[in-house]
């Protein structure tokens, strides 16, 4: 699987843009818009200020009824008098790129439903489920009916509900 050429000047940009701005962690309002404008253009529903103010979860649903759900986690903090020395600019903007990769992959399919991708469901920054504001009702990603993430139940975790 590999991205179209078209793909790989705007990939660099988004690295060279983070690179540029670097923002320590808890701070990183420019990273969080940026990435998430570039899955926004993409068709991605993205929720920024998810669990944390400059967190975000991104979904791509392929399906509905359900399937698998593979989390990809982006860093896009830098380090205090170091700038992006820990490559988080490079990590984020290739979780991005493998979530473009899979998205343009399973467009190839003639038929969704019938030919399951790789993933069906992606998340950027987010286990569980995802409380959607612009959809106005809780929307249930995977079978399991809880989830543990750093061992405390999403449930008591703001804007995440797990039944």
């Amino acid at each position: 699987m590999s991205l179209p050429e078209s793909l790989h000047a705007e990939l660099r940009q988004l690295s060279d843009d983070l690179w540029s701005c670097p923002e320590l962690s808890g701070d990183e309002q420019f990273a969080q818009e940026r990435l998430c404008d570039v899955l926004r253009e993409r068709d991605f529903f993205v929720m920024p200020g998810f669990l944390l103010p400059t967190a975000f979860c991104s979904e791509l649903v392929f399906n509905e009824d359900g399937g698998p759900t593979v989390c990809l986690v982006c860093e896009y903090d830098a380090v205090a008098g170091l700038g992006h020395a820990a490559g988080h600019n490079l990590a984020s903007t290739a979780a991005v790129a493998a979530a473009l990769a899979v998205q343009i992959e399973s467009s190839k399919a003639p038929n969704p439903n019938s030919h399951a991708p790789p993933t069906q469901n992606w998340w950027l920054r987010n286990f569980s489920e995802i409380r959607s504001t612009e959809r106005g009702k809780m929307k249930p990603r995977l079978r399991d009916q809880k989830n543990k993430l750093w061992g405390r139940d999403l449930g008591s975790l703001d804007g995440a509900s797990v039944r």
